[in-house]
């Protein structure tokens, strides 16, 4: 029996007028098919039509959620033929696909290139387009309207998100000739000619704002679009994801145990619990960290008792909250006068309303020389020396008897005298010249045993070396003048 070939039904979505042709993007208004449906049943000889011809009813009453337009026909054939004339039937997919949707249309966010208006196709398969004519942007085809709206709604929210972190590359302009500028991309190549005034396009459709008085306006409006369309495919960076989550494992068998555990694995899969929680594992959302296969969190410690999942920003962001507010430390010198008039140097460290003071020295440059010293531990930087703090002017004193107890020790009448003239001369060689015109400790009327630290270095040119040990000053014991 012979079939008649049908020919392949073809997707409304597959044919593609030119965009001039296509027509506006503005629903046609409600009833308009219906109107004139009413009209062509209101004359006789179209109601005649429709009743006696089943195929027409039959698609009339097969489609009534599609909106047939029925063209009018003479009511009176010019001819009698055994079977009436049918009205022509045409679908009005085939001739404007896109139409903003009847319900739902509030839902359709504008356009993330060009902020226009947007609308959805009117048959299956849907598809969210851009109305405006010189933006050519069009969602992906869903089955379903609400999917098709959901889906372009996505990329005007993924638009409006904050700028991920770094900077798009430039265009690379070239000269094509003719006064027009081109540069490839992968969204397209743009174009910048000037039949009067600069012209911006990309893939020979206008972009919103033209014409530009000058070129670099329009290269501009390029680069713009280019980063735009960019920018909307870039994922959120971490910093804009929801807070971290990992597993927190808590211990109730010993009070040295009920710190929280977490659960850590590396790259290789080993997985461990550790109580740093800078080592846990994290995931971007509760979900992937619920996700995690349980057999990983059945530790062989049976004393594991709760496990739960916690955001480690709650955590650690008081920490570094509190990091600005710490109180630094506070060194400097403090003096105490005395009624002798020799003065003490106290080395003062304070953090907050606690303080401690390691150190006291007579000379007031040697405590300026341990504060710089601390302030070197704490804060860094250059370490000081010491001969950049002896500057405490002392009246000299170069002669001075010596104890009863250290002239056993040396010649009789030995003397002390400070480093000055020859005496200087005789210093070791170590890089750092002595410092003299200053007596040991600050005292006013210095002697050996008023130096308790003073203690030998070697032998010199002449006489013996003495170092004080507490203001650093260098001495000599002369035999010159024995008695």
């Amino acid at each position: 029996m012979f079939q008649p070939i049908r020919p392949k039904p073809i997707c409304p979505r597959s044919i593609r007028l030119p965009r001039q042709d296509r027509g506006s993007c503005r629903p046609e208004p409600p009833g308009a098919g219906a109107r004139e449906l009413g009209q062509l049943e209101a004359s006789p000889g179209a109601r005649v039509a429709l009743n006696s011809n089943p195929l027409a009813q039959g698609v009339a009453e097969s489609n009534p959620t599609v909106n047939h337009r029925v063209l009018q026909q003479s009511a009176t054939p010019s001819r009698q033929d055994p079977f009436p004339a049918i009205p022509e039937i045409e679908d009005s997919a085939m001739t404007d696909q896109t139409s903003a949707p009847s319900e739902g249309s509030a839902d359709l966010k504008p356009c993330p290139f060009c902020g226009g208006k947007a609308a959805i196709t009117d048959q299956e398969p849907f598809c969210v387009e851009c109305c405006e004519e010189r933006c050519n942007v069009n969602g992906p085809c869903h089955a379903d309207k609400a999917d098709a709206i959901v889906a372009w709604n996505r990329r005007d929210a993924l638009a409006s998100q904050p700028v991920p972190a770094g900077a798009v590359m430039g265009l690379e302009w070239r000269d094509d000739g003719d006064g027009v500028w081109v540069a490839d991309t992968d969204v397209g190549y743009y174009a910048v000619r000037c039949p009067d005034l600069w012209i911006v396009s990309r893939d020979g459709n206008r972009l919103v704002g033209c014409p530009y008085e000058l070129c670099s306006f329009a290269k501009a409006a390029a680069q713009a679009d280019y980063e735009a369309r960019i920018r909307s495919a870039l994922a959120p960076t971490r910093s804009q994801e929801m807070g971290q989550v990992a597993w927190l494992i808590e211990r109730n068998d010993n009070p040295s145990l009920m710190k929280p555990v977490w659960f850590a694995e590396n790259s290789i899969g080993i997985h461990r619990w550790t109580p740093i929680a800078s080592l846990a594992t994290r995931f971007t959302s509760k979900a992937g960290a619920e996700a995690h296969p349980d057999y990983k969190l059945i530790a062989n410690d049976p004393t594991i008792s709760i496990t739960r999942h916690v955001s480690l920003d709650t955590l650690i962001a008081p920490a570094i909250q509190a990091v600005p507010d710490t109180v630094r430390p506070v060194c400097r010198v403090m003096t105490m006068q005395h009624s002798s008039g020799a003065p003490d140097h106290y080395v003062s460290i304070e953090v907050g309303d606690r303080q401690i003071t390691p150190h006291m020295f007579k000379t007031k440059g040697r405590a300026e020389y341990e504060v710089a010293e601390w302030i070197w531990l704490l804060n860094g930087g250059e370490k000081p020396h010491i001969l950049d703090f002896d500057t405490d002017p002392q009246p000299l004193t170069n002669q001075v008897s010596l104890p009863a107890s250290d002239k056993s020790q040396s010649p009789a009448g030995a003397k002390i005298r400070s480093t000055q003239g020859k005496a200087m001369e005789a210093a070791p060689v170590t890089g750092q010249s002595p410092v003299g015109a200053v007596s040991p400790c600050g005292l006013a009327d210095p002697s050996y045993h008023d130096c308790p630290n003073m203690k030998e270095i070697g032998g010199g040119m002449d006489g013996e070396r003495y170092r004080c040990g507490v203001c650093g000053k260098w001495y000599f014991l002369d035999y010159e003048d024995m008695k």
